[in-house]
């Protein structure tokens, strides 16, 4: 049983493409169902959860953490997938769970593309005990981890998020376009979506950059 979670859609989209990043987490497994933790989008008020559960706490991730708890005092152990927003919730949970001194040794998780700042998601879950098997599945050009993440503040990080901004915020853009929405396979695939969605000249500066970070320019 996969448990996932993820921000800023209606219930029938989060359900899809949580079936699709939990595929993508934990491909072997061959998942038949799992239980989404859908958190009800409700415009610009999910910027302010996100921004809560960096400095305090919402509701949702106090709920999330009792749920950790009860799995794990029933010995349930899950793989958690969480996406964009519910990288930050899922941190801030196990956090109140470190509060109460319980430990989640049998739990796994996997985060996407998340809102979360990586050092310290990594520093809660290793101190609950929680195996990482995936937390820098990211799009180089995703303003999420990069910006909001806090995760990669550099010019050329600056520059490629806003480039491709456009392509996460607005509905009407082919989805397999955007460096958040989907999971992130690799560059090449990133790469062929945005030739084949007709974006030539972004497919053209994200094999550019993809070649500087190998080291081939």
């Amino acid at each position: 049983m996969l448990q996932s979670m993820g921000m800023s859609n209606d219930l029938k989209k989060a359900s899809w493409l949580m079936g699709v990043h939990t595929d993508a987490a934990y491909w072997d497994d061959c998942a038949k169902a799992y239980t989404l933790i859908y958190n009800p989008t409700r415009g610009k008020i999910d910027f302010f959860e996100c921004i809560a559960d960096k400095i305090s706490t919402t509701k949702l991730a106090k709920f999330l953490a009792v749920m950790l708890i009860e799995n794990q005092q029933k010995g349930l152990h899950r793989k958690w997938t969480a996406h964009s927003q519910g990288g930050i919730i899922l941190t801030r949970a196990v956090e109140l769970v470190n509060q109460r001194g319980v430990r989640l040794e049998g739990q796994r998780v996997s985060i996407h593309a998340g809102g979360n700042e990586k050092t310290r998601a990594e520093k809660a879950f290793k101190q609950a005990g929680i195996t990482i098997d995936e937390i820098k599945r990211d799009h180089p050009n995703d303003l999420v981890p990069n910006l909001a993440g806090f995760n990669d503040l550099s010019p050329g990080s600056f520059l490629r998020s806003m480039n491709s901004m456009f392509l996460v915020f607005r509905d009407k853009r082919p989805v397999q376009a955007s460096p958040h929405t989907l999971p992130f396979l690799s560059a090449e695939c990133a790469i062929r979506h945005l030739q084949m969605n007709g974006y030539q000249r972004k497919a053209e500066r994200l094999a550019k950059h993809t070649m500087k970070e190998l080291g081939l320019l």
